[in-house]
């Protein structure tokens, strides 16, 4: 029945399901329907005016923010010009400067911002119902945006943000992108307001944000104390108090709060919600009686302090942060002038809770507390501090030890070199070279022959004579699988449209990107780091929402089909598993997933890994030859012991327990790029759980896992972790003993007695 409609009927039912009924527009587009139609919708949905391919855009847009707030924009857009002559030509233009808002390379900070603006008019206006003193005081929302876009800048610059610096760093090297230039002046002016002075340039903006990250790096370095002993213990020089704020985090949360802030629910974007206070992040204090037993000069423990608190009801992680100079306080109920330099915390009469308005830099936490050192909400701790390149305690919270030194940090620091992504700088005179750009290389590359020996494997020698070669093969392979792979979807039955997306790319994998679709290698064999003759092709290719929709179950079929391969059907993925394909003679083992695009992937496994070998190949290319080495042959070993595989592979169960080949790229590669030095620091840390656990293994393996744990550094946006919006960064010694598709007790005894008996026989080739 649909189809006998005219266009502009079919575009308003198609409006309405999406508006739904009960709002202006949606009774409108309603009487539409049923055959009362104006002129004016005629004209709106008559095809080639273009606003129903902007609202089937918006709609099917990769933005979350985009598709969340799409109904009321969409509805504001046409409502605000239905009476109006140019209405159309008006529409189109408000239509397509929000999406193109949305879908640009920005700041994430400022589509926060307008999503906080569109959460507050879908509710009626709730800025004025806030508990803080100054969001309650708003009279408009010119007035809203200036505040909430300044808290929001405030939080991503004091979270050492990704996006913000990204951005800046494009602008000071005079590379945005057409009409980008507005969001840059934003930018500043947001920053000007909120830094108390005149800020003209990116250049200023990063310097300023990067002496932040240094001064609050070196606080929190001069507030940890160490005291004698053996072992030595360490603690913070200046205790905390009852009147600190305290809160408690959920782990899955951490990635985004380490770029854009700890912020308010109605300020997540796409998961915008509301809470019993609005437009304030929770906090809390401790009660009456404990500021009063700290008043009488007792001395209250952390624990008591934490125990005495609404924060401690919620999540496993507390973060505090002491009540200083950073702070406005005001009273709920009260006036109290905008100071746009502080975060404003507003008190509850009679109670420990605070608001917080909008939210706080990740930086400007003072100190994390677990509930022990065995707690398995530490390894993430470690990695987003050290991700972010400023040093924040961890704190035991029943004993008040630091057990997160500075040297820890250090340490966790240095396995990010080479990933400028996470770099700081300086910024003086136009300088972007960060503390990363430099990959460390170990000094024990070279591994001799008596470790190969006996494993089926080449040596180091054989290795790096045939890299070139080996380099050469595999570019040609991946080349004919992604023409073989075009020609798939050039001669197959799909859409026109969808085609025109592969028409745009190239030949070659390095060419395999268009706007709407992308092609690339996720595989190790993409990256030279496959043990020879034993890797397999794999691909990932990333759809747009609307093209997913509509073909990727169509194209995974004749995939499987073509390449007599096993089909994936799942909820965020389809593609094939073990598909062949001959190309000059050879048959390759070829696995293919498809994707669909969002816009928070932002750098992924095989991205960081082939970035890290970029920037090895280009610093030093005979240690570059020498570290891959090291990685097949740290392959070879865990195959031939029997645990290289992760205790469930592709949903097969493998029996081995191990970290997998990802695993293993990213533990030497974090190791200097040496086999000897991982082997080591692997035997060391388990020497030291073991001793620390009385001959329990179980809790040998638990203390070993927190202690040592081996992150990819880029997200795997694969696992279902990552599309149920769980923490997309892997730690590949996570998992324990019943835990399925991770690291378990048997793969680590496997490993360590691996690494015990290859560093025993290094050293006799060596010496």
């Amino acid at each position: 029945m649909l189809s006998k409609l005219k266009p502009s009927q079919r575009h308003a039912g198609a409006l309405l399901r999406l508006v739904g009924q009960g709002s202006l527009l949606g009774d409108l587009l309603a009487e539409h329907r049923e055959g009362e139609e104006t002129a004016y919708y005629e004209s709106l949905f008559a095809e080639g005016t273009g606003v129903a391919e902007l609202i089937d855009s918006l709609t099917n847009s990769s933005s979350g923010e985009m598709r969340r707030f799409a109904p009321l924009i969409i509805e504001r857009a046409i409502l605000a010009e239905r009476d109006d002559s140019e209405g159309i030509t008006t529409v189109e233009k408000y239509l397509s400067d929000e999406r193109d808002f949305f879908a640009s390379d920005i700041p994430h900070y400022l589509k926060l911002t307008k999503s906080a603006i569109y959460y507050d008019i879908s509710r009626g206006g709730d800025f004025a119902r806030s508990g803080t003193s100054v969001m309650s005081g708003i009279e408009n929302y010119g007035q809203a945006r200036e505040i909430v876009g300044g808290d929001l800048l405030r939080s991503a610059m004091r979270s050492n943000s990704r996006s913000l610096k990204s951005f800046l760093e494009r602008a000071a090297k005079g590379e945005l992108e057409d009409g980008q230039d507005v969001y840059l002046q934003q930018v500043l002016d947001d920053a000007s307001r909120i830094e108390g002075t005149t800020i003209t340039s990116p250049t200023e903006l990063l310097r300023r944000i990067s002496n932040y990250v240094a001064e609050r790096d070196r606080a929190n370095r001069a507030a940890v104390v160490k005291l004698d002993g053996d072992p030595p213990r360490y603690r913070m020089a200046k205790p905390f108090s009852g009147s600190d704020l305290k809160k408690g985090i959920k782990q899955r949360y951490l990635d985004s709060m380490f770029d854009d802030g700890f912020n308010a629910p109605e300020m997540l974007g796409a998961d915008a919600a509301s809470d019993v206070t609005h437009y304030d992040t929770d906090m809390a204090i401790s009660k009456k009686a404990t500021l009063d037993r700290e008043a009488s000069g007792q001395e209250v423990s952390l624990d008591e302090q934490l125990r005495d608190s609404m924060s401690d009801a919620y999540g496993t992680t507390k973060v505090i942060m002491r009540s200083d100079e950073r702070l406005q306080m005001t009273r709920r109920g009260e006036k109290s002038a905008y100071d746009p330099t502080k975060y404003e915390v507003f008190d509850r009469s009679g109670t420990e809770f605070r608001g917080l308005r909008s939210g706080f830099g990740a930086l400007d936490i003072d100190a994390f507390v677990v509930i022990g050192p065995d707690s398995s909400d530490i390894p993430r701790l470690k990695f987003e501090t050290a991700k972010a390149g400023c040093y924040i305690p961890i704190i035991d919270r029943k004993t008040g030890d630091v057990i997160f030194t500075p040297e820890d940090f250090d340490q966790m620091r240095a396995r990010f070199s080479g990933l400028s992504q996470y770099g700081n700088s300086g910024y003086e005179g136009g300088s972007f070279e960060t503390d990363l750009d430099e990959y460390h290389f170990g000094d024990r590359l070279e591994v001799p022959a008596s470790v190969t020996d006996g494993i089926g494997s080449q040596s180091f020698s054989e290795l790096m004579a045939g890299f070139d070669d080996k380099k050469q093969e595999t570019v040609a392979m991946q080349n004919a699988v992604v023409m073989s792979f075009m020609d798939l979807v050039r001669n197959g039955d799909f859409p026109e449209s969808f085609k025109r997306h592969f028409e745009m790319m190239g030949s070659s994998l390095n060419e395999q990107y268009s706007e709407n679709a992308a092609l690339f290698s996720t595989g190790s064999t993409g990256r030279l780091a496959n043990v020879p003759h034993d890797g397999d092709y794999d691909f990932m290719l990333l759809l747009d929402k609307q093209d997913y929709d509509a073909v990727s179950s169509r194209l995974a079929e004749a995939m499987a089909g073509n390449y007599s391969g096993s089909l994936i059907s799942k909820n965020w993925e389809t593609g094939i598993r073990a598909g062949k394909l001959t190309v000059n003679g050879e048959e390759l083992d070829l696995d293919v997933s498809i994707m669909q695009k969002t816009d928070q992937i932002a750098t992924s496994t095989d991205s960081m890994l082939a970035e890290r070998y970029r920037v090895m190949e280009a610093q030093n290319p005979e240690a570059y030859r020498q570290a891959i080495a090291n990685v097949i042959i740290a392959k070879a070993l865990m195959k031939n012991a029997g645990c290289y595989k992760k205790a469930s592979s592709n949903g097969a169960v493998t029996g081995q327990g191990g970290i997998g080949g990802i695993g293993v790229e990213n533990w030497i590669l974090q190791s200097g790029g040496s086999l000897y030095d991982a082997m080591k620091s692997f035997v060391e840390a388990s020497d030291q759980a073991i001793a620390a656990s009385a001959s329990d293994r179980y809790r040998a393996f638990k203390l070993f896992k927190v202690n040592y744990p081996i992150f990819d550094m880029g997200q795997n946006f694969q696992s279902r972790r990552y599309r149920e919006q769980e923490y997309p960064y892997d730690d590949l010694t996570e998992g324990d003993r019943t835990s399925a598709g991770r690291f378990e007790i048997g793969g680590w005894e496997k490993m360590l007695e691996v690494c015990r008996e290859t560093i025993s026989k290094y050293e006799a080739g060596t010496n």
